[in-house]
């Protein structure tokens, strides 16, 4: 069973992705979608333009969703919203005054908005609807007479939100990983921009407030999951409707969604570069947890796979430096597309070896013992957070020869490797992939840190050779605090080499760590001499360690070497090491520049857990400078963004003012980057100070400190030498609060430039 976005866009229907269990029914035949459950009218029953005169241009928003909304924040609207009496929805008037009167924000008001459509319940709007009505809008929704986004166009511009129907493709429910331009094409959608805090933001109503449970086309069979052998044919199911809110559909991110969906008009999709269709199929299948839990494909960035002697690699890796997580993987087999079948007899249990390697990059070998069309799914997370990551569609023309099953099943450890070591005590591990080469009787040896005394046991894995008769081809041994287990195989085959540590307490074994030894007669493709591509392959890597500067300029060597599927040889870990220290001394930097204290102090956090603190320091005390002053910047604006507007109103209501007043709120305009020649005198600044967009204390909390000179604070000092804070708060509570922020400003200007 899976859950769904639905689709309810110009008639087509398409719901989306997110994981459950698969049903075990066998039914090869999609069935015809009900109207009634996943598809608009084809024609909507209420007309409205897609955007209207005057509208600010497209343009991409200047920074993230996570940097102008935190859940959190918003709990008392969430409230509120969810808690609306049906009797708002007899009239706009009623509607507007309970939703929206009283936010203060853009933001506050179309999450306002948001909510409420997300949590009401069509079937109790109350009689009788008035035309036009809120409740009007509701009750056409739930009969299918017009969708979301047109429900939701509507709710913004009547609290006067700038918003834009945007129609265009999506990948949904009705979408298979793979799918051609042609299919997509004929799968539309529609959601909204709208135009909140000088930026125009993405929310996709309908998928934000309803999935559809259950869906599945019944095309594929479930072959191998995380080393286990299945045979589960999905059934073809309908799905049925449910209310939802994914928080993940609000205010999305451009860069992300557009994997999901695909404006018409490329204006809207909010992209610096946006994507044409082709670019749109292509792309990787990725799911939210994918961007959540920072994580990025390193191997071929594409949605389709071609097997080439019989096998695939997929590799992803985890862009923070200690990823607490896990990654499993799904391999399905699809019924309609393939030519042929998998034999009854065939189990494909341990065909896909998942190698993670120490620099957090996991590398997934799909080896085919059977020609076909597959399915791949990755899914993980940290513990208890365990979502699909991303889908690819696999091409085998000719499966692999001589292919058999892997020796053991390491389950979500995999081969390589694992945070485990470090738990147990085990470091610095001398091999920093999952596969090993080997000759017969060739020896391998391998060594660990120890921090602690461990109880360890290994053992070799044969498929068909006894791990007693094996173990005599294992030597280990602790010196100078070093655990040393050295490994030889007594013939051509392929052998895993499994760690155990035993639990003191418990008398239990835990497998830790998992390598894969493999001959030169199974890894007949493996070469000890490299060709002239792999030679300036590698040599391209090392200079690249050696001069790079930045992680991008690692990125393209390092992806063209694993496209090679070339022996590490220590090479590419020296490389993976110098990218992530470049990238966190690029976060630092790039954290420092943006000037913005939550991503100061997350990279401040990674920089300081890492094992190259040490190296970054210099880079860490700038940005912890950074961040204090912005801190203390924050700390100087709070008294201010804490005032009433009848406060600010009192002081602009002064026909006369006092020279104090006059003195300090043009201190203020100056600082704010208002010219002298428009604070002249006490009429100008009042004029200043009523302005609606932006409010005047909007402008602080919007304030830029940058931009002051010498020249400005100087001039500001002057105009407020004669005052203090005392005798500014005699005047008003609101001209003392404006004074203590100028006065801390400019004492925050001199600190910095001491």
């Amino acid at each position: 069973m899976k859950i769904f976005k639905t689709n309810m866009g110009s008639g087509s229907s398409s719901e989306s992705k997110a994981t459950s269990d698969k049903n075990n029914n066998v039914n090869n035949k999609t069935p015809k979608p009900k109207v009634d459950v996943r598809a608009d009218p084809e024609d909507e029953k209420i007309d409205i333009d897609e955007i209207e005169k005057g509208y600010p241009p497209p343009k991409p928003p200047r920074n993230k969703k996570e940097d102008v909304f935190k859940k959190e924040d918003f709990a008392a609207i969430d409230k509120r919203s969810r808690e609306a009496p049906l009797s708002i929805t007899k009239n706009w008037q009623e509607f507007l005054d309970y939703l929206v009167k009283d936010c203060k924000t853009d933001i506050q008001k179309l999450r306002s908005l948001f909510i409420w459509l997300g949590s009401v319940n069509a079937n109790q709007v109350p009689n009788p609807i008035e035309p036009s009505s809120p409740g009007y809008l509701i009750r056409k929704l739930s009969l299918k007479e017009i969708s979301y986004g047109v429900v939701f166009t509507h709710l913004c511009r009547k609290a006067k939100l700038p918003c834009v129907l945007i129609r265009g493709n999506g990948k949904s429910a009705a979408y298979e990983v793979g799918d051609s331009s042609e299919k997509v094409g004929r799968l539309q959608n529609n959601w909204n921009a709208v135009y909140v805090d000088g930026d125009w933001r993405l929310v996709v109503p309908l998928w934000a407030c309803q999935v559809i449970v259950g869906h599945s086309t019944g095309r594929y069979t479930l072959v191998e999951a995380q080393g286990q052998a299945v045979r589960q044919k999905e059934s073809a199911a309908q799905g049925i409707v449910v209310k939802h809110i994914n928080e993940y559909y609000f205010l999305t991110n451009p860069d992300q969604l557009v994997f999901d969906l695909l404006a018409s008009d490329p204006q809207w999709q909010l992209l610096k570069e946006p994507f044409s269709l082709e670019k749109f199929c292509s792309v990787p299948y990725v799911y939210e947890k994918y961007f959540t839990h920072k994580l990025e494909i390193k191997s071929d960035f594409t949605c389709r796979y071609y097997a080439v002697d019989g096998k695939c690699h997929i590799a992803i890796q985890a862009k923070i430096v200690k990823w607490n997580g896990i990654l499993k993987y799904r391999l399905y087999f699809n019924n309609d597309e393939s030519q042929n079948s998998i034999p009854d007899d065939l189990q494909l249990d341990k065909y896909v070896i998942m190698e993670r390697s120490s620099n957090q990059l996991w590398t997934f070998i799909i080896r085919f013992p059977v020609a076909g069309v597959y399915k791949m799914e990755i899914i993980g997370g940290p513990e208890g957070d365990i979502s699909s990551i991303c889908d690819f569609k696999l091409f085998c023309d000719t499966a692999m020869e001589n292919v058999r099953p892997l020796p053991c099943n390491p389950g979500v450890i995999g081969f390589g490797p694992t945070p485990k070591l470090e738990s147990v005590g085990l470091t610095s591990p001398s091999q920093s992939g999952g596969i090993i080469v080997i000759n017969k009787n060739q020896q391998v040896n391998l060594s660990f840190g120890m921090k602690q005394e461990v109880s360890i046991r290994t053992e070799l894995v044969h498929n068909e050779i006894t791990s007693e008769k094996l173990q005599e081809n294992i030597d280990q041994k602790v010196v100078n605090n070093k655990l040393q287990v050295n490994v030889k195989v007594p013939e051509p085959g392929e052998y895993a080499l499994r760690m155990y540590v035993k639990d003191k307490e418990t008398n239990t074994e835990e497998n830790v760590c998992n390598y894969l030894l493999s001959s030169d007669d199974i890894q007949k493709k493996k070469k000890t001499r490299e060709n002239p591509t792999e030679k300036r392959t590698r040599e391209n890597l090392i200079n690249k360690i050696d001069t790079a500067n930045n992680p991008a300029d690692l990125e393209e060597a390092i992806k063209k070497f694993n496209k090679l599927h070339m022996d590490d040889k220590g090479d590419l870990s020296r490389a993976m090491k110098r990218k992530t220290f470049l990238e966190l001394q690029k976060d630092l930097r790039d954290a420092v520049n943006r000037r913005h204290i939550e991503t100061l102090d997350k990279a401040i956090k990674h920089a300081r857990g890492s094992e190259y603190e040490n190296d970054l320091i210099p880079d860490i005390e700038k940005a912890e400078h950074s961040l204090e002053h912005l801190r203390r910047l924050k700390g100087f604006s709070h008294d201010i963004l804490e005032l009433k507007q009848p406060t600010v109103s009192e002081i602009r209501s002064y026909n006369h003012a006092q020279p104090i007043t006059y003195h300090v709120m043009k201190a203020t305009c100056l600082l704010l980057g208002d010219k002298q020649q428009d604070v002249a005198d006490w009429e100008l600044v009042k004029i200043i100070i009523g302005r609606l967009s932006p409010s005047f204390i909007s402008r602080v909390k919007k304030f830029d400190f940058e931009r002051l000179t010498p020249e400005i604070v100087a001039l500001c000092e002057n105009t407020i030498k004669d005052y203090s804070k005392e005798s500014a708060q005699t005047v008003s509570a609101g001209v003392g609060t404006f004074y203590v922020w100028s006065k801390n400003v400019c004492d925050e200007f001199h600190r910095t430039q001491s």
